[in-house]
């Protein structure tokens, strides 16, 4: 980290992936937001975390029938197909993630989302041709806070939390899913910018991972 932003004094380069967010005032009394959103986040995890077993389950076993060449074409097809629809489908999700933390497509399209990209991410990935699932799961992440975002401003939550929530999803779901807590805090910190966050962060991210390890949801 220190070298990184002596670096980034020389070479007068941002060293914030999201260089634009900014976040409003956490009080003690907010703690239930984190609490919410690491709960909610948590057993999403886990049903994602099934749905990929399910997935690799299917194209390795069911399907082991099928060439792999075969395999790989599909997917690709199908992927192209997605990113012709739209290119929220696809692509690693930085664009997405982007997108998510400063405003929010309609709950249709958000539920779309999570589902084909899910599908997508573990499809390939199942066949052994994702290009690393760091920043996919991150978006997944993002698109399900996103959700529970508008549900939470739509039931009076200040919509001033909304990209709060988004941020606390990503975390949590880097926590649950890739069963990386002190990973999820340490980069909520550093790249989310989230260091007047710590609280709000290390619980989102300690109750999404116990929630996992309750239900036995085996990392990705």
């Amino acid at each position: 980290h220190i070298t990184t932003e002596v670096l980034s004094l020389f070479f007068n380069i941002n060293t914030r992936l999201f260089p634009h967010l900014t976040l409003p005032e956490f009080r003690v009394r907010d703690i239930w937001i984190p609490v919410t959103v690491g709960i909610v986040v948590g057993f999403l995890s886990v049903l994602v975390l099934k749905y990929y077993k399910l997935i690799s389950t299917f194209i390795n076993k069911k399907l082991s029938f099928i060439a792999l060449k075969f395999k790989l074409f599909i997917i690709f097809v199908l992927t192209l197909i997605a990113g012709i629809v739209s290119y929220s489908f696809v692509s690693t999700g930085h664009h997405l993630i982007d997108e998510l933390l400063f405003s929010s497509p309609t709950f249709i399209m958000l539920i779309a989302i999570l589902i084909i990209r899910t599908t997508l991410t573990f499809s390939a990935n199942s066949c052994g041709i994702t290009g690393g699932l760091f920043l996919p799961i991150m978006s997944i992440g993002a698109t399900a806070a996103s959700i529970i975002g508008k549900v939470m401003v739509g039931l009076g939550v200040d919509s001033g939390f909304y990209t709060l929530i988004v941020v606390l999803g990503i975390t949590a779901c880097i926590s649950g899913m890739m069963k990386t807590p002190f990973t999820s805090i340490v980069f909520a910190i550093e790249a989310l910018s989230c260091g007047g966050y710590i609280l709000p962060v290390i619980v989102v991210s300690c109750i999404s991972y116990v929630i996992t390890e309750m239900f036995d949801a085996k990392s990705i």
